[in-house]
Protein backbone atom coordinates (compact mmCIF):
# COMPACT_ATOMS: atom_id res chain seq x y z
CA UNK A 1 0.00 0.00 0.00
CA UNK A 2 1.17 3.52 -0.61
CA UNK A 3 2.08 5.98 2.09
CA UNK A 4 0.02 9.09 2.57
CA UNK A 5 0.96 12.40 4.09
CA UNK A 6 -2.58 13.68 4.40
CA UNK A 7 -3.64 14.77 7.84
CA UNK A 8 -6.82 13.85 9.60
CA UNK A 9 -8.97 16.31 11.50
CA UNK A 10 -6.84 16.03 14.63
CA UNK A 11 -3.75 17.13 12.72
CA UNK A 12 -1.92 13.81 12.88
CA UNK A 13 -0.86 12.20 9.65
CA UNK A 14 -2.71 9.03 9.00
CA UNK A 15 -5.12 6.96 7.05
CA UNK A 16 -8.35 8.87 7.65
CA UNK A 17 -8.59 9.87 4.01
CA UNK A 18 -5.93 7.74 2.33
CA UNK A 19 -4.21 4.41 2.37
CA UNK A 20 -3.17 2.77 5.62
CA UNK A 21 0.60 2.81 6.12
CA UNK A 22 2.29 -0.48 6.95
CA UNK A 23 5.97 0.23 6.29
CA UNK A 24 7.54 0.68 9.71
CA UNK A 25 11.25 1.38 10.03
CA UNK A 26 13.51 -1.57 10.82
CA UNK A 27 13.97 -0.30 14.36
CA UNK A 28 10.22 0.10 14.91
CA UNK A 29 9.51 -3.30 13.34
CA UNK A 30 12.00 -4.96 15.69
CA UNK A 31 10.46 -3.25 18.73
CA UNK A 32 6.93 -4.11 17.61
CA UNK A 33 7.97 -7.77 17.24
CA UNK A 34 9.28 -7.78 20.82
CA UNK A 35 6.12 -6.08 22.08
CA UNK A 36 3.98 -8.65 20.25
CA UNK A 37 5.94 -11.52 21.83
CA UNK A 38 5.38 -10.01 25.27
CA UNK A 39 1.68 -9.42 24.58
CA UNK A 40 1.21 -13.00 23.41
CA UNK A 41 2.91 -14.31 26.54
CA UNK A 42 0.46 -12.34 28.73
CA UNK A 43 -2.81 -12.63 26.77
CA UNK A 44 -4.81 -14.93 24.56
CA UNK A 45 -4.80 -12.43 21.67
CA UNK A 46 -3.78 -13.46 18.16
CA UNK A 47 -0.15 -12.71 17.25
CA UNK A 48 -0.88 -11.37 13.76
CA UNK A 49 -3.78 -9.23 14.99
CA UNK A 50 -1.64 -7.63 17.72
CA UNK A 51 1.19 -6.97 15.28
CA UNK A 52 -1.12 -5.39 12.73
CA UNK A 53 -2.99 -3.36 15.35
CA UNK A 54 0.20 -1.92 16.84
CA UNK A 55 1.70 -1.14 13.45
CA UNK A 56 -1.50 0.49 12.20
CA UNK A 57 -1.91 2.68 15.29
CA UNK A 58 1.77 3.64 15.48
CA UNK A 59 2.07 4.62 11.81
CA UNK A 60 -1.38 6.06 11.12
CA UNK A 61 -2.97 7.59 14.19
CA UNK A 62 -1.11 7.65 17.48
CA UNK A 63 2.66 7.26 17.49
CA UNK A 64 3.63 4.99 20.35
CA UNK A 65 6.75 5.19 22.49
CA UNK A 66 7.72 1.65 21.58
CA UNK A 67 10.75 1.48 23.88
CA UNK A 68 8.70 2.62 26.89
CA UNK A 69 5.93 0.21 25.92
CA UNK A 70 8.32 -2.73 25.86
CA UNK A 71 9.67 -1.84 29.31
CA UNK A 72 6.37 -0.77 30.91
CA UNK A 73 4.84 -2.49 33.92
CA UNK A 74 2.26 -5.11 32.96
CA UNK A 75 -0.70 -2.97 34.08
CA UNK A 76 0.16 -0.12 31.68
CA UNK A 77 1.31 -2.46 28.94
CA UNK A 78 -1.91 -4.48 29.05
CA UNK A 79 -4.05 -1.33 29.26
CA UNK A 80 -2.62 -0.25 25.90
CA UNK A 81 -2.63 -3.68 24.24
CA UNK A 82 -6.26 -4.37 25.16
CA UNK A 83 -7.32 -0.75 24.59
CA UNK A 84 -5.85 -0.69 21.09
CA UNK A 85 -7.41 -4.07 20.35
CA UNK A 86 -10.82 -2.87 21.51
CA UNK A 87 -10.86 0.70 20.15
CA UNK A 88 -9.03 0.42 16.82
CA UNK A 89 -11.19 1.03 13.76
CA UNK A 90 -9.52 -1.41 11.38
CA UNK A 91 -10.93 0.27 8.28
CA UNK A 92 -9.34 3.64 9.04
CA UNK A 93 -6.49 2.69 11.42
CA UNK A 94 -7.83 5.30 13.86
CA UNK A 95 -8.49 4.85 17.56
CA UNK A 96 -12.14 5.43 18.51
CA UNK A 97 -13.97 6.49 21.65
CA UNK A 98 -11.22 8.95 22.65
CA UNK A 99 -8.91 6.12 23.66
CA UNK A 100 -5.34 7.34 24.17
CA UNK A 101 -2.68 4.77 24.97
CA UNK A 102 -0.76 5.49 28.16
CA UNK A 103 2.43 4.77 26.23
CA UNK A 104 1.75 7.16 23.37
CA UNK A 105 4.73 9.23 22.28
CA UNK A 106 5.32 11.98 24.81
CA UNK A 107 5.03 14.71 22.16
CA UNK A 108 1.46 13.60 21.47
CA UNK A 109 0.60 13.54 25.16
CA UNK A 110 2.06 17.04 25.63
CA UNK A 111 -0.21 18.36 22.86
CA UNK A 112 -3.31 17.11 24.66
CA UNK A 113 -4.37 15.96 21.21
CA UNK A 114 -7.31 13.81 22.24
Amino acid sequence: MTKTTEQNQSGRSGAARGQIQWNASRKDSALISKIVARAISLTDLDRLEVAMDLTAVHLNDCPLDLERMLAAPDVHFLHDIYGINRHLNRRTAQLANHFLPRLAARALLAQGDR
